[in-house]
């Protein structure tokens, strides 16, 4: 039975994928080891509990493991799955890419302009692979603080993310949801908004910036979007913020 390097199927599967964007004028999607991490996840429990699907048995898609494993990314999620026979490094990773570029939502979830961050992780069962490609195009990220985030009734937490989409910079806004969707927020100037406020980015550096987050909307679950400021399109579902 062939047993091969999981590790270099994988940087294969991730140099041959990303060689397809660049052939059709795409930018290089980088690596990131929490969509790893995800990736691997969702690869062991299809092998441990015998199915082969984007849903798990309970109907949680890729979002879902996402928002679970990976809740500091803000931002769209595609994913990718292949079982294959076993072979060597690279001619796995060869079939593997060539299967899902001849599958048009597989090829669609690879060639996605917007993607900006890919996983991959592989898992062999006797002389089957599994193998799980997680992409995201993500708008930012969490720095700090750690999540999960307990905030105070009253109290300001400072934020602090990292910026992956610089066609957003000019135009970046940060919105959060209050708990009740009818109250009325205050955004300054005399003006209010209906169970949303916004916060303006402070910028730290190129990549990095911060909002203050006052927790005085009402206790309960508060949720943190990023987008643009002129269309009001904003990448749900954001960050969750508990407040006591």
């Amino acid at each position: 039975m062939v047993q091969p390097n999981l590790d270099r199927a994988a940087a294969w599967i991730f140099v041959l994928s990303n060689r397809e964007r660049v052939r059709r004028s795409l930018r290089a999607v980088q690596h990131h080891a929490q969509l790893d991490q995800t990736a691997a996840h969702h690869s062991i429990d299809m092998a441990r509990r015998g199915y082969f699907d984007h849903l798990d048995p309970e109907g949680r898609g890729p979002q879902d493991r996402m928002r679970l494993l990976c809740p500091e990314l803000i931002g769209g999620v595609g994913e990718n799955l292949a079982l294959i026979s076993a072979e060597h490094e690279e001619s796995l990773a060869r079939s593997v890419v060539s299967g899902w570029m001849n599958s048009r939502g597989h090829r669609e979830n690879l060639l996605t302009p917007t993607h900006t961050h890919m996983g991959i992780q592989l898992l062999q069962i006797g002389s089957q692979v599994y193998a799980t490609q997680l992409f995201t195009g993500m708008v930012a990220e969490l720095l700090e603080p750690g999540l999960p985030l307990h905030v105070r009734f009253g109290e300001q937490r400072l934020l602090r993310f990292r910026f992956h989409d610089e066609s957003l910079r000019g135009d970046l806004m940060v919105l959060f949801e209050v708990p009740d969707p009818q109250a009325w927020v205050p955004v300054g100037n005399g003006r209010f908004t209906r169970g949303v406020a916004m916060l303006k980015p402070q910028w730290e550096s190129k990549t990095d910036f911060r909002v203050i987050f006052s927790a005085q909307y009402g206790r309960g679950s508060y949720r943190i979007c990023v987008g643009r400021a002129s269309t009001s399109h904003y990448c749900r579902p954001g960050i969750e913020l508990n407040v006591l």
